[in-house]
């Protein structure tokens, strides 16, 4: 069912987020359960990415811009859905990350049109919202056809 494969998932991107570095003593592990993490996001990714340049309004642009630059990040997915926000935002992602004390600089992602304010990031966080509902609705519509049509006389 539905619940032991999100729990399979959240299992997958824990194990990534612990060990999915190539780092001894787990570099093989942590290799596999990046490339695993990889492949179950694929998919989710590139439906995020459609839902978000349809609710954008300008499709077109959104898709363009994440073919241009969404594999330009180092994982497979994360740059697909930063290039998504960065195209309707109007802005530019990436540059310089911290990860345990260290600087790792990741590729920019966007054109750098507007400057992030409070504003862009609550708009992000409506699209997230938004996005987030009609997949909620996608993945219920199917369960309440059924109870509608159990009813039926």
């Amino acid at each position: 069912g539905s619940v032991p494969l999100a729990l399979a998932y959240k299992a997958s991107s824990t194990l990534d987020s612990m060990i999915g570095y190539r780092k001894e003593p787990y570099a093989d592990l942590g290799w596999f359960s990046a490339q695993l993490e990889d492949l179950l996001t694929w998919l989710p990714c590139r439906l995020t990415v459609i839902t978000l340049a349809l609710l954008s309004g300008k499709p077109w642009k959104v898709w363009h811009l994440c073919y241009r630059d969404g594999s330009q990040d180092p994982s497979p997915n994360s740059g697909w859905s930063e290039c998504a926000y960065a195209a309707i935002l109007g802005v530019q992602l990436g540059g310089t990350n911290w990860y345990e004390g260290v600087a790792k600089h990741k590729p920019l992602l966007g054109d750098p049109i507007n400057l992030i304010t409070i504003s862009k990031i609550t708009h992000a966080l409506q699209l997230t919202r938004y996005c987030f509902l009609i997949w909620l609705t996608v993945a219920i519509a199917p369960w309440v056809i059924v109870k509608l049509i159990a009813l039926a006389p």
